[in-house]
């Protein structure tokens, strides 16, 4: 099984996005999107949200953040990055975006329902 690897400068990039502390009052599939979207393109690392649900108003329930692979698979969001996205004043910063890929979740995207690149949800809930 591969296993991501961040693309070499991810550090630098990150740096300069200023992201810190960017879902400080909680967050949604739009919020989520544009965050991680410019993270991932920065970064070279898939990165998702799997929500519980999706339904007509969009994504809910619990939330993880993961890593994806290149096989699909979803590797456990690791480090800092999350608690730098959520504490403007309790994180010193993002770590390392190697620092990012924790264990295999055995889940892959396949399992999954895809919302949107960034977006997924582990079933539909009707409303």
């Amino acid at each position: 099984m591969p296993m991501p690897t961040p693309s070499p400068g991810a550090e630098d990039r990150v740096a300069e996005l200023e992201l810190r502390g960017f879902l400080v009052d909680g967050y949604s599939k739009d919020d989520t999107t544009e965050v991680l979207a410019p993270l991932s393109e920065a970064t070279g690392l898939h990165i998702v949200c799997l929500w519980d649900h999706v339904d007509r108003w969009g994504c809910g329930g619990a939330s993880d953040w993961f890593v994806v692979g290149p096989d699909g698979r979803l590797h456990h969001l690791a480090g800092a990055l999350f608690a730098w996205l959520n504490w403007p004043d309790g994180s010193s910063g993002p770590g390392r975006a190697s620092e990012w890929v924790g264990a295999d979740s055995g889940v892959t995207t396949g399992d999954l329902i895809a919302v949107n690149p960034y977006n997924y949800a582990r079933v539909p809930r009707r409303a």
